[in-house]
């Protein structure tokens, strides 16, 4: 099932100081109930034994496509049991600014990241 977001543009940020990607609460809101997410105080959940099967999350950017798999924005931890944190975040930052999708370090844990401070562009690369 393909889901598309921000029809009108959105601004990206590539923060390493956050673990999380974060997006338009709506944006984000739909894409978790698509995926079986529960949202309860720390964050949103899945069931784990359903993580193999949840679909790739892929960005557009600069024409290009960035694709996430499940084992890049779950989170695992042992806690009493399994948890299967889903490592999106919602957030409405307005206009001008906004809307804005921030995207942390399990994006760029992903693709490597080159920063071109000269140019102010950022580049990336797939991970090995």
């Amino acid at each position: 099932m393909e889901m598309h977001f921000c029809a009108e543009g959105c601004t990206a940020v590539i923060d390493t100081g956050s673990s999380y990607i974060t997006g338009p609460a709506s944006s984000v809101s739909a894409l978790m109930k698509t995926i079986g997410a529960q949202l309860d105080e720390s964050g949103y959940k899945v069931d784990c034994d359903s993580v193999q099967a949840l679909p790739s999350v892929t960005f557009h950017l600069g024409g290009q496509e960035y694709s996430l798999t499940h084992e890049d924005y779950i989170l695992w931890t042992q806690v009493e049991g399994a948890v299967c944190t889903v490592t999106f975040r919602g957030l409405d930052v307005p206009p001008p600014t906004g809307p804005v999708w921030i995207l942390g370090a399990n994006f760029i844990a992903r693709y490597y990241t080159e920063f071109d401070r000269r140019s102010n562009r950022i580049g990336f690369a797939t991970a090995v």
